[in-house]
């Protein structure tokens, strides 16, 4: 073997050495990656989950007329911890004005537009005639649902699930269209 055969075969084993590395790392941070959003996203749901529930009881217990005052108010300090837990996940917003420096540090600065929300429907729950916001109430909830869909973006979600898994979340089809054919036509589970 030449001198030339040997520096073209060990050029050759330090490329293959080398996008061997490349991969490794590539797919290791890339899981890491997809595992902290994963994580995250579960995480995020499960706030946005008992959040939710706190917030439709407190309008259905309200709405019926069936609340009594140690229900409200433990479903007021619920909705009130999951505030408290909400700035972990949207921190204050630092606007470079100093606003509310004297504050602790988790409160200073302007309250994120998404907790934002839900201290306002507090303070339409904690009110005696909270009966009569309740209209207001399911806008803010619809607003705090809308504000967490955007951002873990469920359908690019689901799109991703189906490109890389066997499952099919995304059927396209509407009740409209369901109604007028043949339940049989469909194969929901296969």
């Amino acid at each position: 073997m030449s001198t030339a055969e040997i520096v073209a075969n060990i050029i050759a084993s330090i490329a293959l050495l080398l996008a061997i590395v490349s991969f490794v790392y590539t797919w290791k941070t890339n899981t890491k990656k997809f595992e902290l959003t994963e994580q995250y996203r579960n995480n995020l749901l499960q706030w946005y989950q008992e959040t939710t529930i706190t917030l439709i009881q407190l309008k259905l217990l309200i709405e019926s007329g069936g609340l009594v005052e140690s229900q409200k108010y433990e479903l007021l300090s619920k909705l009130s911890s999951q505030i408290e837990l909400g700035r972990f996940y949207f921190p204050n917003i630092d606007k470079g004005d100093s606003f509310g420096k004297e504050k602790p540090t988790a409160y200073q600065g302007y309250r994120h537009i998404a907790l934002e929300f839900l201290v306002f429907s507090y303070n339409i729950f904690i009110r005696a005639d909270a009966v009569q916001y309740l209209q207001h109430a399911t806008e803010l909830q619809r607003h705090f649902t809308s504000y967490i869909y955007e951002l873990l973006q469920p359908k690019a979600f689901n799109r991703s699930i189906c490109k890389y898994t066997t499952v099919i979340i995304d059927k396209n089809i509407v009740l409209e269209e369901f109604l007028k054919k043949d339940p049989k036509d469909f194969i929901f589970y296969s």
